[in-house]
């Protein structure tokens, strides 16, 4: 796992060394750009493009998984390469929703036909995440699109891009 090192305001050194105004890793989903919501097990009680509403009582190797849009595949994979991630796992990333606020989320970014992501909010009050460990709990909210999504700082990996039960 590739993490940076923070020196001092705008400078970073690690993948993709940035000098002078530092740009986190981020990009934004509006629900244009999702399609086809899938209930990947359980703890999800509504699901839409327009968002999806997690009921708590579940874990964050559960989750909703979204087809998108070619250009937000691209966006993200190349948000993703920019930020020395590994495409082969899923992230730990701040998620400002429109509604249900920020709370940390774990998403992976999958390749094929279609592309999609999938998304579980992650309930901070359970460390367990931080070291990579999925068996944790969800938050509950109701969380509406659009969101805008900045890498958690550290980079955490969360297992595969394609563990999701």
């Amino acid at each position: 796992m590739a993490t940076p090192i923070n020196i001092g305001p705008g400078i970073n050194i690690g993948p993709g060394v940035n000098i002078g105004q530092f740009t986190p890793a981020q990009f934004t989903v509006t629900s244009s750009d999702i399609s086809n919501p899938q209930l990947y097990f359980y703890g999800y009680s509504s699901y839409s493009s327009n968002g999806f509403t997690s009921s708590g009582a579940t874990q964050i190797y559960n989750g909703i998984r979204y087809d998108i849009t070619n250009g937000l595949y691209t966006t993200i994979a190349a948000v993703q390469t920019t930020a020395g991630l590994n495409a082969s796992n899923a992230w730990a990333w701040s998620a400002s929703f429109a509604t249900g606020g920020t709370v940390l989320v774990r998403l992976g970014l999958v390749s094929g036909s279609p592309n999609y992501m999938i998304i579980a909010p992650i309930d901070q009050t359970d460390t367990g995440w931080q070291t990579g460990n999925i068996n944790g709990p969800t938050v509950a909210g109701t969380f509406t699109f659009p969101a805008t999504f900045t890498l958690y700082n550290p980079a955490t990996a969360l297992n595969g891009n394609d563990s999701w039960c």
